[in-house]
């Protein structure tokens, strides 16, 4: 069973995203702010994260570098609607990245591949 921290402002797809993980095994947690994720990350060392990249009043792109940092072994996979945003994830230390609105098999089979 992997742990997965889920980073995602919208609460229907933050629970969407929730309710996948678990329901596949794995051990989730969320987030929806870099308050949140840091606090997270002071408490458990995830395995995974999935982090949009439009959140609130930040740029997932950032919080996904400040994390890769400090803990160069959690892969990060970015989530957005924006093709264009997404197209600088390895500049920002991101493993991968899957567009919106995404398909459940091509997000697992993302998840099993970092994951293994």
């Amino acid at each position: 069973m992997a742990k997965i921290l889920i980073v995602e402002d919208t609460e229907d797809i933050l629970e969407m995203l929730d309710f996948i993980i678990q329901r596949h095994g794995h051990q989730s947690s969320v987030a929806c702010c870099r308050a949140e994720l840091l606090a997270n990350l002071s408490i458990i060392t995830p395995d995974l994260i999935l982090m949009d990249v439009m959140l609130k009043n930040e740029d997932g792109r950032k919080l996904c570098k400040e994390v890769k940092e400090t803990n160069p072994n959690i892969k990060v996979i970015l989530l957005s609607a924006s093709f264009e945003k997404l197209k600088t994830y390895r500049e920002n230390k991101a493993d991968d990245f899957i567009e919106k609105p995404f398909d459940i098999n091509t997000l697992l089979a993302k998840i099993n591949k970092h994951l293994s």
